[in-house]
């Protein structure tokens, strides 16, 4: 009984020591999928505003990209 009284504790000082370590993990995942988002919809907003709906594969090509979404793309 004493082991698993020990256990317990040590546990309950490993979860402490964990949680702290979790939120930072998930703040930093957050702010990345955020920034992320960003980036690509305005990624993705420059083609979009470049191709007509029903347009064909030549109209296509001449989507510009300017060079910070390149950048980002990358």
């Amino acid at each position: 009984m004493q082991i698993l009284d020990v256990s317990t504790h040590q546990l309950g000082k490993l979860k402490e020591q964990i949680e702290p370590l979790v939120l930072f993990f998930n703040t930093i995942l957050a702010d990345m999928g955020t920034t992320f988002d960003i980036h690509i919809k305005n990624f993705l907003g420059s083609i979009e505003r470049g191709i007509k709906p029903g347009a064909g594969v030549d109209e296509v090509e001449a989507v510009k990209i300017g060079a910070t979404s390149k950048k980002v793309s990358l």
